[in-house]
């Protein structure tokens, strides 16, 4: 529920972004369209058959605003920066956690070890480090991103090439062999992308936070700060069952050592550090929990997470 949450809020912020982004290039498209039709046809057409002509023109969008090579390197840079800060966050949190237990005297691990039951204790922790294993192996790969045309690269002239390729192949009405071209300055498909220059694969969508269209898009997960799609979704699925188990398992160990210990020597600050234990893993497994059975149920009927928020854009 919580991740879902978030989806929402950065699909909208995302869609805010390109909506002022459009109008910003459409006013400045349409200034434009507007002063070049006033200076040919000024004595063909009178102040009120200029305005209804420029209100009818069909205004392209313009091209989306090029990053130079400097720009696109320091978003890079931010980008990696933040995964690895969730990256050293999340493994935080499991050392915290698992102090926390061990620090309890009256805890499943402490009972276990008093009484020489290490393969308990081999097993809880080894389902922790396996589910570290599962998030690093979630967040360490790409969701199988879509080469971009519009990566600024001093060092590649090729890009340039492309570009002015793309411009001359692009325009007309009809290849020869019955392709139909695309004029990026005018009415394009909505499978057009303007941040990538090129027409995206069905089900494929542009993450402006990753800067690159990713095929299947699923969504852009804060847990492993990486874009979920064609080829990391198993990977993000494995580690959400994962993270049930091992929340899972922490509740139970809170739940006994908050409500079924003994309790009669207990101090008040041995309840305030059993209790926040106890609220933290039920949000964990809260948490886990939903995601497994969203994308259980996103799996079945053979959705993404962006499809089900947005179910307009498959008419698109």
């Amino acid at each position: 529920f919580t991740e879902g949450l978030v989806t929402i809020i950065t699909s909208i912020m995302e869609q805010q972004h390109a909506c002022r982004h459009s109008q910003h290039q459409h006013h400045h498209h349409h200034k434009a369209g507007c002063s070049h039709q006033h200076n040919e046809h000024h004595h063909h057409h009178g102040p009120a058959e200029h305005a209804s002509d420029c209100k009818k023109k069909a205004c392209g969008h313009g091209d989306h605003k090029e990053l130079s090579a400097k720009d696109y390197e320091k978003r890079r840079k931010r980008r990696k920066m933040r995964q690895w800060s969730r990256r050293g966050n999340h493994v935080l949190q499991n050392l915290l956690a698992a102090a926390w237990i061990w620090c309890l005297p009256d805890s499943s691990i402490r009972y276990y070890y008093d009484n020489n039951m290490y393969d308990q204790i081999l097993m809880f922790h080894g389902l922790q480090i396996m589910s570290l294993v599962l998030f690093f192996i979630s967040s360490l790969t790409e969701p199988g991103f879509l080469a971009s045309n519009s990566i600024p690269d001093d060092t590649n002239d090729r890009l340039k090439k492309n570009e002015d390729e793309a411009r001359s192949l692009l325009s007309g009405d009809l290849e020869r062999d019955g392709v139909c071209k695309i004029d990026p300055d005018n009415s394009t498909p909505p499978s057009y992308c303007r941040s990538c220059k090129f027409l995206r694969p069905l089900r494929a969508k542009h993450c402006y936070q990753c800067d690159r269209c990713v095929p299947r898009f699923d969504h852009h997960c804060p847990l492993i700060e990486q874009c979920v799609g064609a080829k990391n979704y198993r990977q993000f699925y494995i580690l959400c069952w994962s993270q049930l188990f091992v929340s899972g398992w922490s509740l139970m160990i809170s739940i006994d050592c908050s409500f079924y210990s003994d309790s009669v020597t207990r101090s008040y600050l041995g309840w305030f550090w059993r209790i926040c234990l106890f609220l933290w893993m039920l949000f964990q497994t809260f948490m886990a929990l939903s995601l497994v059975t969203f994308h259980t149920y996103l799996i079945c009927t053979q959705q993404t997470t962006f499809e089900y928020l947005k179910p307009r854009k498959l008419n698109e």
